[in-house]
């Protein structure tokens, strides 16, 4: 499997796990084994949207050694444009990020904050300004990590002759641009759907196909589209916009929860890249 740029190799202990990744917040990972000659195996490479020690706790006593590290985070980044908007960020404990749009989150932790309506979107430009600005700061010299498989799994897509490549994303689209810009991931999306064209993600497929229409001037109806995605909403933006879906158990939901979602298929990487590619064009 490819290398990974983490920290380590550490042992899988609770100890190695409390020195190395000290704060619940989202990072990624790679677990393995080290040979006799002291070199790292990757086996599984996956992230956590919220608790990483949490998440490689949970793997002990199935891989012996892991490498890992935080994101640079954006989480952060939307929280501090929160407070210098709203003067709040709601409460970032008990509303979760996964899956939802940009607008969503805002949403529902400033409703949550008693913040008016209208207060609220009335806010938003500015929110969504100061939000970027924080980003790009943060992800300056940090850039955002990509998982094991992705370049191999676009590279091999993008010589299909009849494959479109787009994005569904509940990120608002500067935003994306930004963390896929920084992986070296954004020109290789044509099109896309985003937080910022519609709060419902669900409405986003459609959106995005339709761009893709006009921008390949081909028919593209939406069963021949997969969604790709590691969260039941992923799943679910996908029903809903009449498209197949392929869930990823390299985030918060395990590939049980993501069956139990609805998936078409489901893996627990992207790392085989002539299977998916043969899956993803049937």
């Amino acid at each position: 499997m490819p290398s990974t740029n983490l920290t380590g190799p550490f042992v899988l202990t609770a100890d190695q796990i409390s020195k190395a990744a000290t704060k619940a917040l989202p990072g990624t990972y790679a677990l393995g084994w080290i040979d006799n000659g002291g070199v790292f195996h990757v086996q599984r490479v996956g992230r956590s949207d919220i608790d990483l020690p949490g998440r490689l706790r949970s793997y002990i006593g199935d891989y012996t050694h892991f490498k890992a590290d935080y994101f640079p985070s954006a989480k952060a980044a939307f929280e501090k444009a929160l407070i210098e908007t709203y003067g709040t960020t709601g409460d970032v404990t008990r509303v979760s990020f996964a899956g939802k749009t940009d607008p969503q989150i805002a949403r529902e932790l400033l409703d949550g904050a008693g913040i008016e309506r209208q207060t609220i979107d009335d806010g938003l430009p500015e929110l969504w300004e100061r939000y970027l600005g924080h980003l790009r700061a943060r992800l300056t010299g940090t850039p955002v990590r990509v998982l094991a498989g992705v370049h191999a799994l676009l590279d091999a897509l993008a010589a299909v002759e009849d494959v479109a490549l787009g994005l569904v994303t509940g990120n608002i689209s500067g935003g994306a641009e930004l963390k896929l810009g920084s992986a070296g991931l954004w020109e290789r999306f044509a099109v896309g759907g985003y937080g910022s064209d519609h709060e419902e993600r669900d409405h986003l497929p459609a959106i995005a196909l339709a761009r893709a229409r006009a921008y390949w001037r081909a028919a593209l109806p939406a069963r021949d589209a997969v969604i790709v995605g590691d969260t039941p909403r992923d799943v679910a933006c996908g029903h809903a916009g009449g498209t197949r879906t392929l869930g990823v158990a390299t985030g918060s939901f395990s590939a049980a929860e993501l069956r139990a979602a609805g998936a078409d298929h489901v893996v627990g990487d992207l790392s085989a890249t002539d299977d998916l590619v043969e899956l993803l064009t049937a």
